[in-house]
């Protein structure tokens, strides 16, 4: 169902909005998709996977010349609706306002933004990865090629493969 429905509707709706030269997907997807959440596994997985769809649809359509066609993907936490009255989100992530964040994905979409990332502690994730994967990638060059100085350029820092 998390995934599914979008298939459905893309199928459904993207081929008019690419005769029209227009449209806007949201796709909701959840910050358990952009990490494995314990005891969700079933749940996080589609979330990536939905990530992932959107992500392809995005680039697909752009190598389609469909540039009038955008996609949004929306990556809540714990969202106030009161549905889980028992659940308390993580430390340092405050509940968010159903209406706050429907304004942020509004806004998202009049500013073609691919991303709506909340809150503050959901934005920092990608980065966080980013670097941690950078620093392994620095631990593993090391340790097969002896030390990499520090503050390498960033093309460099972004050869992932080959020496």
């Amino acid at each position: 169902m998390n995934l599914e429905s979008y298939f459905w509707c893309a199928k459904a709706f993207v081929p008019g909005m690419i005769a029209r030269g227009e449209g806007h997907i949201v796709m909701v997807a959840s910050a358990a998709g952009l990490l494995g959440v314990p005891g969700m596994a079933a749940y996080s997985a589609t979330k990536h996977a939905v990530i992932g769809f959107a992500e392809s649809l995005r680039l697909e359509l752009r190598r389609a010349g469909a540039r009038g066609v955008g996609t949004t993907i929306v990556c809540p936490s714990f969202i106030d609706t009161g549905m889980f009255p028992d659940s308390r989100p993580p430390l340092f992530t405050p509940w968010l306002k159903p209406d706050a964040l429907a304004e942020k994905i509004v806004a998202a979409v009049r500013a073609r933004r691919l991303y709506v990332r909340e809150p503050a502690m959901v934005k920092l994730r990608p980065a966080a990865q980013g670097a941690a994967a950078l620093r392994l990638r620095r631990v593993v060059r090391a340790d097969r090629n002896g030390p990499v100085p520090a503050g390498p350029s960033l093309e460099k820092s972004l050869t992932f493969f080959g020496p």
